[in-house]
């Protein structure tokens, strides 16, 4: 299990700058627009989405490299079980995802005393409220990333796409 888990980890370091610097943008644009409009909880919105598209993102992330390079094929030749693998996989999508989350929460606070600077108070969500709603939006999008990652094990990576599409639909 342990060897499956480092596996993951290692496909997963390379994608965070990546998935890092998708989830910033997305961070400041939510916020800017959400301040142009005199919103105070407008960094509270872009944790919120960070913290709901990251366990997506991620699945579908470590998904693709497996089918780009053929990386599903060779890990089967190895010594670990197709349990471990799937458990691992699911481990470190979780953990991807704790760790995303906790870092949209920080931008939150760190954004907080920026945006007073500039004349918008923050007059609504704490910091306690922005940190459970993260959580929450993330545990939601990690049940539907943990029902549909079966089809991804199952299919190649655009069938398991599509078909995980009409699965988010129900």
């Amino acid at each position: 299990m342990k060897r499956a888990i480092m596996s993951e980890l290692a496909i997963v370091r390379t994608l965070v700058p990546s998935i890092a610097g998708v989830g910033l943008f997305i961070f400041v644009v939510l916020t800017a627009v959400r301040a142009s409009n005199g919103d105070s909880d407008m960094s509270a919105a872009g944790a919120f989405a960070i913290s709901a598209m990251s366990p997506i993102m991620a699945m579908t992330s470590l998904a693709g490299l497996d089918n780009q390079n053929g990386w599903e094929r060779y890990r089967a030749t190895l010594p670990i079980s197709r349990k471990d693998i799937v458990s691992a996989r699911y481990l470190c999508i979780a953990i991807f995802s704790v760790i995303m989350t906790c870092a949209a929460v920080l931008l939150s606070i760190v954004a907080i005393p920026i945006l007073n600077s500039v004349g918008i108070p923050s007059t609504g969500e704490t910091v306690f409220e922005t940190a459970i709603a993260s959580a929450i939006s993330m545990l939601f999008s990690l049940m539907a990333v943990f029902l549909v990652l079966p089809l991804f094990f199952r299919f190649e990576h655009m069938k398991a796409q599509r078909l995980s599409v009409g699965l988010y639909a129900l």
